[in-house]
């Protein structure tokens, strides 16, 4: 029973509302993928952070940002500037450059952002990957805001959770 209770607080608010659909199965199997792709963690989640600060909603914006921050490894400024579309890291700042591009023109690029792109050494894999996290978060994004998900706590639920005292042995051979 326990186990199922850490397991359920745990799951985030998004994975519980699409329980039970074939989204759900969706969502996981593209998270998945794209996991296993080329594009950095650290990449994805300045993916993430853009598309969320781009779509305005609170729970992508502060799951993102937890994320960004305890997975991800990204310090407060990054976390800032992915959000404006920049990042002190070359290569990201060229994907986070081809994610508002993506955004901006709802999937119309110029050749010139896509000449940006190639450019900053992005392989044409990593474009595509890039437009699959940018995909996985808009779809995110429109489920959240759908079903008014509310934002996951920062902290694991069980941190505050009171632990029950445990009386010396002492004390329970009188009872």
């Amino acid at each position: 029973m326990r186990a199922a209770e850490a397991l359920r607080e745990a799951t985030p608010n998004l994975v519980r509302a699409m329980a039970g659909t074939a989204v759900l199965e969706g969502y996981l199997a593209i998270a998945a993928a794209l996991a296993r792709g080329s594009v950095t963690p650290p990449v994805a989640e300045r993916i993430a952070l853009a598309v969320a600060q781009s779509d305005g909603w609170g729970y992508c914006a502060s799951s993102r940002t937890e994320a960004a921050r305890r997975h991800a490894h990204l310090d407060p400024s990054e976390i800032a500037r992915a959000r404006d579309f920049r990042s002190i890291e070359p290569r990201a700042h060229a994907a986070l450059r081809f994610v508002q591009a993506l955004l901006d023109g709802q999937g119309d690029l110029d050749y010139a952002e896509l000449k940006a792109a190639r450019a900053a050494d992005l392989t044409d894999v990593e474009l595509a990957e890039i437009v699959g996290h940018v995909a996985l978060n808009l779809l995110i994004a429109l489920f959240s805001r759908a079903f008014a998900i509310d934002p996951d706590p920062p902290d694991p639920p069980a941190a505050t959770t009171p632990r029950r005292a445990v009386r010396p042995a002492s004390a329970r051979r009188g009872s």
